[in-house]
């Protein structure tokens, strides 16, 4: 059925032609097509204990952690990302469970089918001078295009302990391969060291929120040079009620992992072709949002009812609505592309689970969120309305589950 498909594509190649399940029979047929016939899991999570997670229908999970682990040299580490493009798997994270380590725990991990996991080589950075660095621990990964083309971009620790010293960074387009790509950083404070970046792609490259920074720490990846630099934003308030502004999001000290805030800072590309951000304000530790399209600047951010230093951690959107995951189980909701947002301080089964990451199944209907209460939690919901609407379990991992992925 994908031959057929794919065959019926590079027919049409003259011809614009919609292949969005919510607009056309044919589109509908290859979502299914691709759901059912593409590699991997419905649904993949990865967290501490080197702990892989797999699911075909988000109620039943297979577990594997510690000795069972499918990541092969990881030894009480921890698999902080997993992304997916050019039909391979990539996860990222520790060997040991010391994030702190910073040299010989870096952990690379690819596979084709979801399953199977094989660990590649992590690339060095500079070999020499004060930045000399030996494999550093990953925590943030992604996968997009660069000028047409799908590659893999991961951030790690920061180098050095100075104003001019880079984010380990490396970047692949198979994701066996990887080069060193330093990503620019500011900040030279003791106590954020531990730092890193957030990768996400938009406008046809890829950029990194600064950990623990402001709104205006943000790297931009230049395809013409191959580096990193700043990139900026306008605005620049105290608030909200700073007409056409954007407030620097609150610099707070960085928790080196697993005891870390996830998200100070970070955008999201979403479905409808709108990027989001999420972060707090600098003035009030309160939760704010904003938006922009690829042409637009970026609105004036809006409250998101959240309490005190409670973030959105997280974001997954289906074609009617997106949802924003946050601390102590809060979470928001819009259905019409970030203009109006609903939020929500609990939903059932949860007590005061840090949701972390989030992923939205179209074959299931399903969003489905990851995180820690005492142990790792999943919650789950279809076209979630009300805080009833979400069932949260508690898996046997003791650690937190980090990140997960959705066909």
């Amino acid at each position: 059925m994908v031959l057929g498909i794919l065959a019926i594509l590079s027919c049409n190649k003259a011809k614009a032609l919609d292949i969005d399940a919510s607009k056309s029979p044919l589109g509908l047929l290859f979502d299914f097509a691709l759901a059912n016939f593409s590699p991997g899991p419905q649904l993949m999570a990865v967290g501490d204990n080197c702990s892989y997670f797999s699911s075909e229908d988000g109620v039943n999970w297979t577990v594997l952690q510690g000795a069972e682990s499918p990541f092969p040299g990881c030894n009480g580490g921890s698999i902080y990302d997993v992304a997916y493009g050019n039909g391979t798997y990539v996860a990222v994270g520790t060997l040991t469970a010391s994030y702190s380590t910073r040299s010989n725990n870096c952990g690379i991990w690819v596979s084709t089918d979801g399953t199977t996991w094989t660990r590649v080589l992590c690339p060095h950075g500079p070999t020499s001078g004060a930045s000399a660095v030996v494999d550093l621990p990953l925590r943030s990964l992604s996968f997009g295009n660069i000028n047409g083309v799908g590659t893999f971009m991961a951030a790690g620790l920061k180098i050095e302990m100075s104003s001019a010293g880079n984010i380990y960074g490396v970047k692949s387009s198979d994701g066996f391969n990887w080069e060193y790509t330093g990503i620019v950083s500011d900040y030279s404070i003791p106590s954020i060291f531990d730092f890193t970046c957030f990768i996400t792609f938009l406008d046809g490259t890829a950029e990194c929120s600064i950990e623990n920074g402001s709104f205006f720490d943000v790297a931009k990846y230049n395809p013409n040079t191959g580096a990193w630099n700043f990139t900026t934003y306008p605005g620049g308030g105290t608030g909200v009620e700073a007409a056409g502004g954007i407030q620097q999001m609150a610099i707070l000290a960085a928790t080196p992992p697993p005891n870390y805030s996830p998200r100070t800072f970070w955008m999201y590309p979403a479905k409808s072709g709108r990027y989001f951000s999420f972060g707090l304000g600098n003035t009030d530790s309160l939760a704010i949002a904003s938006r922009r399209t690829p042409s637009t600047p970026w609105e004036t951010e809006k409250y998101l009812s959240l309490g005190i230093n409670y973030r959105i951690n997280a974001a997954a959107d289906s074609s009617s609505m997106l949802l924003g995951l946050g601390d102590h189980c809060n979470w928001v909701k819009t259905t019409d592309d970030g203009a109006n947002w609903t939020s929500f301080a609990t939903m059932t089964g949860c007590t005061r689970t840090d949701w972390a990451d989030a992923a939205y199944n179209a074959t299931l209907d399903l969003f489905v969120a990851v995180g820690k209460d005492v142990g790792g939690q999943i919650g789950k919901a279809h076209s979630p309305a009300a805080t009833s609407d979400w069932q949260v379990t508690t898996t046997s991992l003791s650690g937190r589950i980090n990140a997960i992925v959705s066909k």
